[in-house]
């Protein structure tokens, strides 16, 4: 498999530079893959994660991955056969990330660079957990919590794929309980029950 870096931000969301933010731009990556079996010119749509290139690489020399790993091959995805007929890929999945800082100032540096060196700038209230949803012709959905400061951040990308217009505090609370239970669900599962 090839991969590559997330994106930088050039200044979308007036972040001067960085990629440690729950936006698309800075959250997806390409994957290319190819080698025996793997049909050429093809795209797929499952969601692949960095979690399953071990089960991956386990499953294509012959063996069984353990079921302490949280990741699933996509080795048939890969080979053009889908998923295993008894298992459902992946509609959503859990994005998170814990800001760096220091006690004296809430920041990796203190004091807080200038703007010019943005890249040594993060802190300890940019840490957030985040579930991304992308059903085949169903949602196409964000929702983030920052766990400092209580921020919450809800997308429908498909209405606003540049993630302009915060729906958390318009959406159905219905809606809100929902997304957050199966966030929950993520945040805390480990090896098999994380591949559902």
């Amino acid at each position: 498999p090839i991969s590559s870096d997330h994106g930088f931000q050039m200044g979308q969301f007036c972040i001067p530079g960085d990629k440690r933010e729950p936006y698309e731009r800075d959250i997806r990556i390409p994957m290319l893959l190819r080698g025996p079996g793997v049909p050429e010119n093809q795209t797929r749509d499952e969601i692949v994660l960095n979690i399953d290139v071990a089960p991956s690489l386990v499953e294509m020399t012959g063996a069984n991955a353990p079921s302490s790993m949280d990741g699933r091959s996509f080795f048939d995805v890969a080979r053009g056969e889908g998923p295993k007929p008894s298992a459902q890929w992946r509609t959503d999945f859990l994005v998170d990330y814990h800001g760096e800082g220091v006690p004296q100032c809430g920041c990796v540096h203190c004091p807080i660079p200038p703007p010019d060196r943005f890249h040594e700038i993060d802190c300890s209230n940019n840490t957030y957990v985040c579930l991304r949803t992308l059903e085949n012709g169903g949602r196409n959905t964000l929702f983030c919590e920052f766990t400092e400061t209580k921020f919450v951040e809800y997308y429908d990308l498909t209405k606003d794929p540049w993630q302009l217009h915060n729906i958390a505090k318009t959406a159905d609370a219905s809606e809100i309980d929902k997304v957050r239970t199966r966030l929950e669900v993520l945040r805390k599962c480990q090896g098999e029950t994380c591949r559902q």
